[in-house]
């Protein structure tokens, strides 16, 4: 066992000089560290520039309002799971993301406060590049572990319809991938060693696991390559005493992992019944699909490859083509450990989600984008190195042209990313209560293409109807502009047409989300020939 651990140790000693240099590129050390601290502002800017400002998302409010209520003691006792969400206490998923958002709560005192949360996710955001980026940069050169962290903390990011970069906001993934991240980096340096400290890592690595999964049920996922590799590599040395110990060592890990994941249930009353909800509800939930719509089509079983049209479509074609081309240069260029390793721990994540979960909501490829982005980095700079190995003279000169050549691409859409940050701002029904009052609107709305959830949100207090009733009228009507699977009805559209024409309703706002009417007078109903004359919306629209 002993030999074999020294080997790869005696290995990784002699090629990280080789590494660290980058064949004669890499500036000095005052210029790494400007490079470092410019970095890390141009991190802190878009992780959390007008964090609070934009738009919820679906489920934030969910997990904010359950965070609330662990910490106050509020949840209840978990109920046998009957098909039907049990939204207040948010059983269906683990409870940590929830603790931590709570205690932010508690922090700034203020009570279900969305900024607050938001400052968690994109703190764990911040922490998982700055994780992956020493990582990188003490095996394959601090270089390249500066663009890996760059990468992972500046490249745009949107998601599930997120204004702006997806791990700014209140939603489990972005902590449960700062701790599937330290997992696949406490597994590296467990297997890079043997003896006592080897049992430690292994130790680290199960509590690490535990919190990934207890983030996010799946975070798990990312640590079951990397340990398969431990086993592999310890099956191929033929060393029974090493086989023997990391098959202990493994045990060990499964066993923290599990504790770890259920102690975490300890301040929800009954625990067992908690665990077994979430097991029912995802079961469920994987079996009976989930409605997406993608690629001009709306389904609830989307085909093996719609996480990777979500990553895609999200990341532009531009981008999407740079990454998957450096991520290949590693993989080609390396072909060591470390480029084994990272596609290691992608491998789980892709068979799971791709062909064993049934469904694929337009964010579920977010928490698993580091160790691609990290194969990217590592690729991107084994081109410089390459490229610049074979230009001996002006040599630091001719590597920052090549490396400016290689980077343009990740370096624009970064930039092009901050500018969308930078103009974020309240839009759709977030800035309905303000325009309400400015026109002396109190209610109730008729309303089309808009979820039930962001009403409840920001106008609980508000009645919205999707139909006009005379009985009841209205004095607001509100119109989204057409999104995936939300058609709008064409009745509601006919009344506005109607009293549009007739001088009842006047457009008082509009913004790329949606617009709004109010009523100047009393409200006539369209007639069937009308609401047949509007354009049809479908399901399919902007998908």
């Amino acid at each position: 066992m002993g030999a074999a651990i020294e080997r790869e140790r005696a290995a990784d000693q002699v090629d990280l000089p080789r590494q660290s240099r980058l064949a004669g590129w890499e500036p000095g050390d005052k210029l790494f560290w400007f490079a470092g601290v410019l970095l890390g502002a141009w991190a802190l800017f878009q992780s959390f520039f007008k964090i609070g400002t934009a738009p919820i998302l679906a489920d934030e409010p969910v997990y904010v309002a359950a965070g609330r209520r662990y910490l106050h003691g509020e949840a209840g006792s978990p109920p046998r799971f009957t098909g039907q969400l049990e939204l207040p206490d948010n059983f269906e998923h683990p409870p940590l993301t929830k603790y931590l958002f709570g205690l932010a709560q508690m922090f700034v005192g203020a009570p279900e406060d969305l900024t607050a949360a938001r400052c968690v996710s994109a703190t764990a955001t911040v922490l998982a590049a700055l994780v992956a980026g020493v990582w990188i940069g003490r095996i394959a050169g601090r270089w390249t572990g500066l663009l890996a962290a760059g990468l992972l903390a500046v490249l745009p990011q949107p998601a599930g319809g997120s204004d702006g970069r997806f791990g700014r906001f209140a939603m489990l993934d972005p902590l449960a991938m700062l701790f599937m991240v330290v997992s696949v980096v406490l597994a590296w340096e467990w297997s890079r060693r043997s003896g006592r400290s080897a049992w430690v890592f292994a130790v680290w690595t199960g509590g690490a696991v535990a919190l990934a999964a207890g983030a996010k049920e799946n975070g798990w996922l990312g640590a079951v390559g990397p340990v398969a590799l431990i086993l592999a590599g310890a099956v191929r040395s033929r060393a029974g005493s090493l086989i023997r110990a990391r098959i202990a060592q493994v045990a060990v890990a499964v066993v923290i992992a599990v504790a770890g994941f259920a102690a975490l249930y300890l301040p929800i009353s009954n625990p067992v019944t908690a665990i077994r909800y979430l097991f029912d509800f995802q079961s469920t939930h994987s079996s009976d699909g989930h409605l997406v719509g993608f690629a001009g089509r709306v389904t609830d079983r989307p085909p093996w490859w719609a996480n990777l049209w979500f990553a895609g479509h999200a990341y532009g074609s531009v981008l999407t083509c740079f990454i998957v081309i450096a991520a290949l240069c590693a993989v080609a260029l390396r072909r060591d450990a470390l480029v084994g390793w990272c596609s290691a721990s992608l491998a789980a994540p892709f068979v799971f989600h791709c062909f064993v979960a049934h469904v694929a909501l337009g964010f579920y490829w977010v928490l698993w984008t580091p160790m691609v982005l990290v194969l990217a980095a590592l690729g991107a700079c084994e081109v410089i190195r390459a490229v610049t190995a074979r230009l001996t003279r002006f040599q630091r000169p001719v590597a920052a042209g090549v490396a400016m050549a290689v980077l343009v691409i990740p370096v624009v859409e970064s930039v092009d990313g901050s500018v969308v940050t930078a103009r974020i701002r309240p839009a759709g029904v977030q800035v309905l209560p303000a325009v309400m009052a400015r026109h002396g609107l109190s209610g109730p709305i008729v309303s089309t293409g808009v979820g039930e959830w962001a009403y409840s949100y920001y106008l609980p207090s508000v009645k919205v109807a999707p139909r006009f009733d005379a009985s009841a009228p209205a004095d607001t009507i509100v119109i989204a502009k057409p999104q995936c699977r939300d058609p709008l009805d064409p009745a509601v559209r006919a009344l506005v047409a109607v009293n549009e024409a007739s001088g009842t309703v006047r457009q008082v706002y509009s913004d790329a989300a949606i617009t709004v009417y109010a009523a100047v007078g009393t409200l006539s109903a369209p007639t069937a020939s009308q609401v047949a004359d509007q354009p049809v919306s479908k399901a399919t629209d902007d998908c």
